[in-house]
């Protein structure tokens, strides 16, 4: 019997650790389970971030730029997926989708990140609004990263996500508020994709950056801006240990020319995380670093519930920083009790994940 073919909507983004690496946990879990995954690249035309300088070899011997260095890496990186021939054109706020891509599939998938957030995605291609020809639709640890959503939004979500064949979120708060819009019972709350792959698979993709001279080092990684007071404590801390800080998301730093690979190193290596990062927490758990999560200090919206929901989860409250100082004692941290609850929410996941493609009326959860 031939293997179902899936395609794969999610964040497109050749500039975000967590994006990408999500992308590659759900293909891998896809393919580990014998189907066969693409990835539909979605490409926003006009987006300056996607029109970086060529490097060619005749111009080797002049200055490459740092980000120039990311973009490449983070393009090589996509060696670990199979990319559709088909894509999502998103041009002038009208999406352009091939309708032979239905006769290519057996069902489309979208997730995992944050899909669903109305504030920078929420396009009607995120909730499949091009699924025709009764081609199975569903949601896989779908994220909306904000609390609140407006009443014009809501009714969006409330049109669209009835129609699919299962759903399941990120976040119980998603949970919530998709069931109350859909009266639907069997929405199911769900780790992240990357949780479900072990450490040693991740270990595999992950490269030394070359900047890397074996110096013990924190890793500053904040999406939100950094306080001046913000990175005086971090600073003063690994000062006071003899540690480098290494903020991958300073583009006058060498460190800033790392793709995806680069930044699995640094999670696994690194002598302490400080990050308002969701995927940068989940590689500490999963690579048993300790890591400090502190709350984003530039956001309009409130998106913390992603990070609440892992702490909580996990049991892993203390790891907000609420202080006013680093200390030693942040260096330990006992992830015993989250691996445990870890390997449930493993199986969780795989059993939707199986029981939505199969068919199966009910999900085992």
């Amino acid at each position: 019997m031939k293997n179902k073919k899936i395609a794969i909507v999610s964040i497109y983004d050749l500039n975000n650790y967590g994006n990408r690496l999500q992308n590659i946990a759900v293909y891998k879990l896809l393919k580990k389970n014998n189907y066969e995954p693409e990835v539909i690249e979605v490409d926003y035309i006009g987006r300056k971030e996607y029109f970086v300088r060529p490097i060619k070899k005749v111009l080797e011997f002049c200055k490459i730029s740092t980000k120039d260095i990311r973009y490449r890496l983070f393009l090589d990186f996509n060696k670990h997926i199979k990319l559709s021939k088909y894509k999502i054109l998103w041009k002038l706020n009208r999406e352009i989708v091939d309708k032979k891509m239905y006769k290519d599939y057996d069902c489309f998938l979208v997730g995992s990140d944050q899909v669903w957030n109305p504030e920078f995605a929420g396009f009607g291609f995120y909730f499949l609004d091009f699924v025709k020809d009764n081609k199975k639709k569903i949601a896989f640890s779908a994220s909306i990263g904000v609390t609140d959503v407006s009443d014009e939004y809501a009714n969006k979500m409330q049109l669209n996500l009835s129609s699919f064949n299962a759903i399941s979120v990120r976040e119980q708060q998603a949970n919530d508020l998709i069931t109350s819009l859909t009266k639907r019972d069997d929405v199911v709350t769900l780790v992240d994709p990357t949780m479900m792959l072990e450490p040693e698979e991740w270990d595999k993709l992950a490269r030394k950056p070359k900047y890397c001279k074996g110096e013990r080092f924190i890793l500053n990684y904040f999406l939100g801006e950094q306080s001046p007071e913000r990175r005086k404590i971090i600073n003063d801390f690994a000062k006071k240990m003899g540690y480098k800080v290494i903020n991958i998301l300073d583009k006058e730093n060498p460190f800033y020319a790392s793709g995806p690979a680069e930044f699995l190193w640094l999670e696994k290596n690194a002598e302490l995380i400080c990050t308002d990062s969701f995927h940068s927490s989940v590689f500490g758990i999963l690579f048993n670093t300790p890591f400090l999560v502190f709350d984003r200090e530039d956001t309009s919206k409130n998106m913390s519930s992603r990070l609440d929901n892992l702490l909580r989860l996990f049991e892993l409250n203390d790891r907000k920083f609420i202080g006013k100082e680093l200390s030693e004692s942040y260096l330990e941290i006992d992830y015993s009790s989250a691996y445990e609850k870890l390997l449930s929410e493993k199986k969780k996941g795989l059993n939707f994940l199986i029981n939505a493609i199969e068919g199966n009326k009910k999900h085992e959860v």
